[in-house]
């Protein structure tokens, strides 16, 4: 994929979620099931926290509803508007994608090295592989030795319902857009709404695979597992330990 399309990928994520934030949030205020398996690996507080593509800070309100508070929530996101008001996290604007780019993420977090570093329902929208194997470099050197790196994959493409409406919004939205994508590369719309599409990666075991041997040996895979969505395996999870 070629510069140029990374970013008009990138300013179409980005204005998809200024337009609809308010609904997009709406439907994003439970836990994930899968967090419940991470917060077995976590003791009674869960240290100093980095939130990568932090949303709406529903992962800060689960650790505080686990016993688990954050000794210091560290938050970034693009997207202002999603956070709540008011929050006692530490918060930071920052185009998460621009800095990939310029291979730059973990210079322009504005955080100390971390105890626990999550990045969830974020890295579907970073393409190419180049640039997600630099999110994961920059997770683990934000994380302090022995601390946790937790990152989840959507895998919509493997639900065939999913798969054929992906397929279906793609070719439209590639089709007006004029955008030529990747294997595993999806156009996503939104609540029926015209033009409102947003680009997502749908994650492959072998994908997964590769991941976790770039991470080596810096981390150790602590745990890998599937859950989420109404199959239970619609994310898959990769917990590191960072050496």
């Amino acid at each position: 994929m070629d510069t140029q399309t990374i970013q008009r990928l990138r300013h179409l994520n980005n204005e998809f979620y200024r337009h609809n934030h308010a609904s997009f949030s709406a439907t994003r205020q439970s836990a994930w099931p899968g967090w419940e398996r991470l917060a077995d690996h976590l003791g009674p507080c869960a240290g100093a926290v980095l939130d990568i593509a932090c949303g709406n800070l529903r992962f800060k309100s689960f650790l505080e509803s686990r016993g688990k508070p954050a000794g210091a929530y560290y938050a970034v996101d693009s997207c202002v508007e999603l956070l709540p008001e008011p929050t006692s996290a530490a918060f930071q604007e920052l185009d998460i994608v621009k800095s990939l780019c310029d291979d730059r993420l973990a210079a322009d977090i504005a955080a100390p090295a971390c105890d626990l570093t999550v990045c969830f329902g974020f890295m579907h929208h970073v393409p190419t592989a180049k640039l997600r194997g630099r999110l994961i470099d920059a997770l683990l050197e934000m994380t302090r030795e022995n601390g946790l790196v937790a990152v989840s994959f959507w895998r919509f493409a493997q639900d065939q319902k999913m798969l054929a409406k992906a397929q279906a919004t793609t070719e439209r939205g590639c089709a007006d857009l004029s955008l030529a994508l990747e294997e595993g590369d999806y156009l996503l719309g939104w609540e029926d709404a015209a033009c409102a599409y947003r680009y997502c990666h749908s994650f492959s075991e072998e994908e997964l695979d590769a991941l976790v041997e770039r991470c080596k040996p810096r981390a150790t895979l602590l745990d890998r597992y599937e859950a989420d969505g109404r199959t239970g395996s619609m994310n898959g999870y990769l917990v590191f330990r960072v050496a």
